[in-house]
């Protein structure tokens, strides 16, 4: 049977092919669509059989004659595309045979396309496998947690009153803190007010050595006038200048007296 062949245009140069099979290589897809870029082929001699008049010719005689062929509206040397061009059938022929190659083609691609999705069907069952699985796993630790929840709302009581004793604890510890801080801040003043007395006491110890340092001074010079006194004056005189270093060491007794006592004040 001749069957009506029509060759789609290829999509325009640029345009990305939602099919995936045409390509741009040197295939018979690819000069299919070239062909069919420029001419349209509808090789209409799909006549049906119970329109075709039988053959009267002898069985074995060849070809139909030309009249027979024209009287079943053919053309003798061919047929008239779509637009007037002329095509012969041996070019008709072989694009009906290209496009059975195509299809083949595409027929593939379909059942290479069918394989992916059916591989793809597969990881989404597993997938909703394993979600089922979750799924009781969740439900299973719902289950627990309102067990839970039950168990602790019986002791709801026990922990209210609990925090109402802390509550309680934590006022009480609030007023300590608040004594606490301000002993605290007496004693923080009571140590500064020590630490001034300190200051006070450091600088009258200070002055108390100056005085010390100087009436060792003193001292240091009358014993050297003793022994200078002693190698020129007499006995008597010596007495008078013994006297005065006794009374210059008693003023220095007295001194080291006044500071232990200061020293331990």
């Amino acid at each position: 049977d001749y069957r009506r062949v029509r060759l789609r245009r290829p999509p325009p140069e640029g345009a990305p092919d939602p099919r995936g099979f045409l390509g741009t290589g040197t295939g018979s897809m690819a000069q299919m669509a070239r062909r069919a870029a420029t001419v349209e082929v509808a090789a209409d001699v799909a006549v049906s059989r119970s329109k075709r008049p039988k053959p009267s010719w002898p069985a074995g005689a060849g070809e139909a004659p030309a009249a027979m062929r024209q009287s079943a509206g053919l053309d003798v040397t061919g047929v008239t595309a779509v637009g007037g061009e002329h095509v012969s059938f041996r070019a008709a022929l072989e694009v009906y045979q290209q496009d059975e190659e195509n299809w083949l083609s595409e027929r593939k691609y379909l059942e290479h396309e069918l394989q992916v999705a059916e591989k793809r069907t597969a990881s989404l069952r597993a997938r909703v496998e394993d979600a089922k699985l979750e799924l009781k796993r969740m439900r299973a630790d719902k289950t627990e947690v309102v067990e839970a929840a039950n168990e602790a709302g019986s002791d709801r009581a026990a922990v209210e009153a609990n925090i109402t004793a802390t509550h309680g604890e934590n006022n009480e510890l609030e007023k300590s803190a608040q004594t606490m801080r301000e002993e605290s801040a007496a004693l923080r003043a009571k140590v500064r007010e020590m630490e001034q007395q300190e200051r006070g006491l450091q600088a009258s110890l200070q002055m108390k050595r100056e005085d010390c340092k100087r009436v060792m001074e003193e001292i240091a010079l009358l014993h050297v006038a003793v022994d200078r006194d002693l190698l020129s004056r007499k006995s008597s005189s010596r007495g008078g200048l013994r006297r005065q270093a006794s009374m210059a060491t008693m003023g220095v007794s007295s001194f080291r007296g006044s500071k232990r006592d200061l020293l331990a004040t």
